[in-house]
């Protein structure tokens, strides 16, 4: 019941692929906003009451969750079965290997979400569609990678940075993890001269 599935890594190169497949196709970015705060509270959770509510200070007074909260243990569950049931309703389907993964066979749209990112690939019209879906239930941010009116060349998803170009869509790690290695190496070069340097 606390479980909650990320897709794998290489969902994000199969959904790049499919892009790649046809120009007029969009990769839709969207990461919603406080997530959690918009998924029911299933199972009864408790929580101290904070110092600004006037009962705060009284004794044997706690607070019963409506909703989700960041930092329970069954938030991401909750925030799954959330997402899963406006997807779901709008005709999606979710997949059977992967429960992170959905299918809309009348649009032709695939989705991929890991936490409250959404990744989707299709056709202009389709990725509309999901795009009023998920704005119409949600507060979101929005980033498309088109090359059409208000549509980036470059966008940011999960730190990986994905690119259009005319040879196709390039996927590129996260650039900070080079810049870590480089400072880490920088870091055990001056240590090992300092080292020898006292010798």
């Amino acid at each position: 019941d606390l479980f909650a599935a990320t897709p794998p890594t290489e969902c994000m190169r199969l959904l790049a692929s499919k892009a790649a497949e046809n120009k007029s196709n969009k990769m839709l970015y969207i990461d919603i906003s406080r997530a959690y705060f918009y998924a029911k509270s299933i199972r009864p959770t408790y929580v101290k009451l904070p110092p600004e509510d006037p009962r705060s200070g009284e004794d044997g007074i706690c607070a019963k969750l409506l909703m989700s909260m960041y930092g329970t243990r069954d938030a991401a569950n909750n925030w799954a079965a959330e997402y899963t049931a406006t997807l779901e309703k709008a005709g999606y389907v979710r997949g059977i290997a992967n429960p992170c993964l959905f299918y809309n066979s009348k649009n032709g749209v695939s989705v991929m979400v890991h936490g409250d990112d959404f990744l989707a690939v299709g056709d202009k019209a389709s990725t509309d569609s999901l795009k009023k879906v998920l704005t119409d239930a949600y507060k979101v941010k929005v980033e498309i990678l088109g090359d059409g009116d208000n549509e980036l060349s470059e966008i940011r998803v999960l730190n990986r940075v994905v690119r259009r170009t005319d040879a196709g869509i390039t996927i590129e790690a996260d650039p900070r993890h080079a810049e870590m290695v480089i400072k880490d190496i920088q870091e055990r070069k001056n240590k090992w001269q300092s080292r020898h340097t006292q010798n």
